[in-house]
This record gives structure tokens, C-alpha cells and sequence, in this order.
């Protein structure tokens, strides 16, 4: 993981000038394969050569003919990973400089290395803090929830960029592929491959630990933690992960985890990282809640269904699933709409119970009254004495406890009305103007996007909220709405003919800047870009020329260059989303 500091004051010189190198290089391969396929490729495939050197020579003259397309696929491929990767690295470091900011405002101060402290009174100078240490030693500040809350937000954009580091490195590592002799087609064209590939592989090794029980010992749950958080925000590695366990695997995952290692020794530091794999998949699974892909309506349904069952396990008596779900729920941004019908599944549950709630809610059900077989670890025989007292009380102690037992108690409408009053509570509160308490998702309207690309030129708030226009064939219109104001518009069109791409609509949403080459010519302005290409989904289709309109309304970003980088990063990402939409390739 990149640290604070190499972060904060990286220099993007040496990468600007490395994208701007393969600009040109997929410029010059661009004529080399197109002279290639205009000239050998076509006159050896029209010609009549016949016999044994005719056989050899042509597929020789076949195969170097085609590496100049290969070179120049990996070529634009190079361009657009690493263009994509300078825009999302440059969003990390503005964060952690505005989190720094805000942290300042706050009466705080982040040094250089990374430490959040809180500012002591009187004229200090920078170097002075940077020299200082907490007023009254480590983890005793007065403002201590408010110097872990700057901490914890600065980790998990460190957290972002590192897994950002590691898909554009698997993109770049997969596109040379293990022939170093020859060029071939590319298999990550954008960082988007990159993070889907990582995603679906970090989540199948995740439910690999899962499926062994690694969690029941320290190494084991610590890799847990370790993949979590740096892909909780990965919709690829959330949705998979999710899926992959079903609702119901979910809920016994976690109240076996929640039931301590068999051994029954349990350490200080895996209580600790029990607490913390609980905050890392509660982002995860919100992340997956916010997800339209294949399984995930199922997940959502089945969440809620399951919530007044027992769940077999033999892990703390078996509890219902609203009681285990809940408890993941704790951290992470939810879909707005499943918190609506979560909530009142939770209502329903507790008025269909003909017992006290407080006391159902208090204690979980003896091991004979589950109604559900377990997945693992299902106790099938009486407990002796020693195993009773550990099943009846959780192995949770101290601070810990104490908050535990105060949740337990609570009564489940009060839960019920907790989640129907506002999903922004489950992400936690800000009280600063400048912070994203939004979740973005990779899905722009049915088109991925890397959201974290998104995010860079979306303005902080509290409320996201999309808005989809199809209503008419041909046109999709997308609308990306920050606390009510349309601060975002996407428009496709599908044409019969190839036209120009479209430039800015009215004269204030900016000036051209700059033409630039995505799918062929495309127009970049102060706010937004205009692309237009073909797509070749169905040779007979009266739709086959996409023409697309970006625009951004109000992002953060005032340097005009990085503003510029980053629309066309996007807009490339976008592109890419397109052609998966539409099921194209283009040429």
C-alpha cells in the first residue's frame, strides 16, 4: 500500500510524459496496421498462390501482418490504463489533501507522515506539529473519535489507491501475456478489465478461506480483513463475493465467525479483527446491495426473507437472520430502496412474534428449536457444562462487551425504524460540507463506468440519486443528481450514419479544448466530452453508430489541466462501457 506521504506529494511528470510516449506510439501503429491490412493482409488474401512455399509464406505473411493490429490494440490499451490510472491516483491525492484541510478546520492536523493530531493551543508553526506528538500520548485525546474518524477515512483512500496500483498492474502484466516473442490480441483494454479481473479473483480466493474455515485462526482472518478492505468498494469483488455465498451462506459465514474458533481460545487481537471484518464486509455487502448484476435481486430478496428464520449454524444459538444481517449493517451504504423493504421486513418479524421483543432480542434460540440445517459446525448433541457457559456468552469482554450487551437489547422496531428513516445513517454522520457520504457504483444507467473515475468529477454530498431515460428506441439519457442538483448528464444516441461528435450544447457549459482520439475523433470541453463511433453489434442494424454527450455540471476540480485529464479518462471508461452495453466492438 502506497504510504501518506508518497501519496500526497507524488510528481505525475515522469507518467505524464510515459502516456504521452504511447499517444504517439499508438499514432504510429495506428498507420502501420492500417497500411498492414490495406496491403499484405488484403493482396495475400485475394491472391492465387498455390503450393508448399505458397502455404509456409502465407501464414507467415498472415501472422506479421496481423501483429501490427495486436501491437496497436496493445498499444491504445497501454495509453488508456495508464491515462486512467494518472486521473484515479490524481482524485486519491486531492482527497487526502482535502481531508487535510478539513481535518485543519477541525482543530486537527495530519503530518506528513500520515498522523491525524489534535492542534495545541497557541501560535504553532507547521513544522512545530509536524514535530509534535498527542497532547497526552497515543489514543487519549479528548477528540480522539474525532482524530480516528480523519484516520480511518485517510486509510481507506490509501486502501483505494492500492488496489488501484495492483489492477493496473495485473491490466499492463495480462496485455503482454506469457508469449514475449509476438504480439497478441489484448485481454485488458482499460483498468476496468483490470479491476474486474482483480475483483473476481480476490473474490474467489475470499470464498476459498471461507469454504476451509481459515477465519477461526489469526493468519486466516487477518487475509480476510486484508482482501476486504481493499476491495469493499470493488462492485466485481462485492457482487461475486456475494453471490458466490448466497444470502443464506452469508448469514451462516457470519455467525459462525461471530461464534469464535472452535478451540474457544480467543486473543485480544482477533477479537479486535472480528470487529474490523465485520466494519470491512459490512462496506462490501453495501457495495453488492447497490448492484444490478446477475444473482444480486436474488441476494436482496432472499436477505429479507430469511431474516425471521433461525439460522442452524450451532453459532451463538442460533440466531434469526434479521439479528445477523443487522449486525453487518453496522457500516457500509445500502440500497436505498432494499433498506425501505429491509426495514419493513424487520416490523414484520417482531409483529408476528407472540413473545416480549425485548427478550427475543436479548437472547437467541436454544440449538432445538432451529428450524434451518446448518452448513458447518452444527451441534447435534447437548452441550456439557463448559460448552454451554461458551455458547451462552459471547467471547467478547471488556469495552467490547459492554457495547454488544447495549445493542442486544435494543428492541428490533427500533431497528426496523432506524433503517426506514435514512440509509445515510448506515455509512455514519460528517459534519463537514466537503465530504462524500456517497456511494458511487460502477453502473452509470446500465453502463460501467470505474467509479472511482466518477467520483473524481462528481461534487462531495450527502444523496446520489441516478435517473434513467429510455422511453424511446435508440436513446438512452442518464442524469447523476448530489443532494438534489443535477450535477451530471449522459446521452446516447444510436444513428444509421457515423456523424461528428457532438460539442458543448450551450456556449456556458465551456470552450473546446482539444481533439483527441477515443474510437476515433472526439471533442473535449471545460466540463464535458463528445464521442462518436462505430459499432459493429449487428452489421444489419439500423442503429450502429453510437454518439455520445458528457457532461459534468459542478465538479471539484478547479486546475483546468487535471479537470481536462480527468473528463478524458472518464470518457474513455465511459466509451468501454458503451461498447459492453451495446455488445459492440468497434473499428
Amino acid at each position: 500500500m502506497p504510504g501518506y506521504e508518497q501519496l500526497n506529494n507524488v510528481d505525475f511528470r515522469s507518467l505524464d510524459a510515459a502516456i504521452e510516449d504511447w499517444r504517439q506510439t499508438k499514432g504510429d501503429l495506428d498507420a502501420l496496421a492500417a497500411e498492414a491490412a490495406q496491403g499484405l493482409l488484403s493482396k495475400i488474401e485475394a491472391s492465387q498462390w498455390r503450393g508448399e512455399n505458397a502455404t509456409v509464406s502465407r501464414e507467415f505473411i498472415i501472422r506479421a501482418g496481423s501483429e501490427f493490429e495486436y501491437a496497436h490494440q496493445q498499444a491504445q490499451a497501454v495509453f488508456t490504463i495508464l491515462t486512467e490510472f494518472r486521473a484515479v491516483q490524481a482524485a486519491h491525492q486531492r482527497s487526502l489533501q482535502e481531508l487535510a484541510q478539513l481535518a485543519r478546520q477541525q482543530g486537527l492536523y495530519v503530518q506528513a507522515n500520515g498522523t491525524v493530531i489534535e492542534q495545541p493551543d497557541g501560535p504553532y508553526s507547521d513544522l512545530g506539529l509536524e514535530q509534535s506528538g498527542p497532547l497526552l500520548g497515543p489514543g487519549t485525546s479528548s477528540r480522539q473519535a474525532d482524530i480516528d474518524h480523519f484516520a480511518a477515512r485517510i486509510q481507506a483512500v490509501l486502501a483505494e489507491a492500492a488496489t488501484q496500483d495492483e489492477t493496473t498492474a495485473r491490466a499492463l502484466r495480462e496485455n503482454i501475456g506469457e508469449d514475449r516473442e509476438h504480439f497478441a490480441p489484448v485481454t485488458a483494454e482499460n483498468v476496468f478489465d483490470g479491476e474486474r479481473a482483480q475483483g473476481i479473483a480476490d473474490a474467489q480466493e475470499y470464498l476459498d478461506l471461507i469454504e476451509s474455515e481459515a477465519y477461526n485462526i489469526q493468519e486466516g482472518i487477518d487475509r480476510l480483513n486484508e482482501l476486504a478492505a481493499a476491495q469493499s468498494h470493488n462492485e466485481h469483488f462485492a457482487t461475486c463475493l456475494a453471490t458466490g455465498l448466497g444470502a443464506e451462506g452469508t448469514l451462516e459465514f457470519w455467525a459462525d465467525v461471530l461464534d469464535g474458533p472452535e478451540s474457544g481460545e480467543v486473543s485480544d487481537a482477533y477479537r479486535e479483527s472480528v470487529l474490523q471484518l465485520r466494519e470491512n464486509l459490512g462496506v462490501t455487502f453495501g457495495t453488492a446491495s447497490q448492484s444490478h448484476r446477475d444473482g444480486m435481486d436474488a441476494w436482496r430478496n432472499d436477505m429479507i426473507a430469511l431474516g425471521s428464520e433461525r439460522i442452524g449454524t450451532g453459532a451463538a444459538m442460533n440466531p434469526y437472520g434479521f439479528q445477523i444481517m443487522s449486525d453487518l449493517m453496522m457500516h457500509g451504504n445500502y440500497n436505498k430502496d432494499w433498506l425501505v423493504d429491509y426495514g419493513a421486513g424487520l416490523v414484520n418479524a417482531e409483529q408476528e412474534m407472540a413473545f416480549d421483543t425485548a427478550q427475543f432480542w436479548a437472547n437467541a434460540a436454544p440449538v432445538e428449536e432451529s428450524t434451518r440445517s446448518g452448513r458447518t459446525r452444527k451441534r447435534t448433541t447437548a452441550l456439557n457444562p463448559e460448552e454451554q457457559t461458551r455458547s451462552a456468552k459471547p467471547y467478547y469482554s471488556g469495552a467490547t462487551q459492554s457495547r454488544l450487551d447495549r445493542m442486544k437489547i435494543n428492541r428490533l422496531v427500533g431497528a426496523a425504524v432506524f433503517l426506514l428513516t435514512g440509509s445515510a445513517l448506515l455509512a455514519g454522520c460528517s459534519n463537514d460540507s466537503k465530504s462524500y457520504d456517497y456511494a458511487i457504483p460502477d453502473d452509470l444507467c446500465g453502463v460501467h463506468v470505474n467509479s472511482t473515475l466518477s467520483k473524481s468529477l462528481l461534487p462531495p454530498g450527502g444523496e446520489y440519486a441516478m435517473e434513467t431515460d429510455d422511453s424511446m428506441e435508440g436513446r438512452l439519457l442518464c442524469s447523476i443528481n448530489i443532494d438534489s442538483k443535477r450535477t451530471a448528464h449522459f446521452s446516447i444516441y444510436m444513428l444509421e450514419t457515423l456523424s461528428a461528435p457532438p460539442g458543448p450544447a450551450f456556449s456556458d457549459w465551456g470552450e473546446l479544448l482539444e481533439t483527441v482520439d477515443i474510437e476515433g475523433e472526439a471533442l473535449l470541453w471545460e466540463r464535458g466530452a463528445g464521442v462518436s463511433f462505430r459499432c459493429l453489434a449487428d452489421d444489419e442494424s439500423l442503429y450502429a453508430y453510437p454518439k455520445i454527450s458528457i457532461d459534468f455540471f459542478d465538479t471539484p476540480i478547479d486546475d483546468d489541466e487535471e479537470r481536462k485529464d480527468a473528463i478524458e479518462a472518464f470518457a474513455r471508461s465511459y466509451v468501454e462501457g458503451v461498447k459492453e452495453y451495446q455488445q459492440c466492438d468497434c473499428v
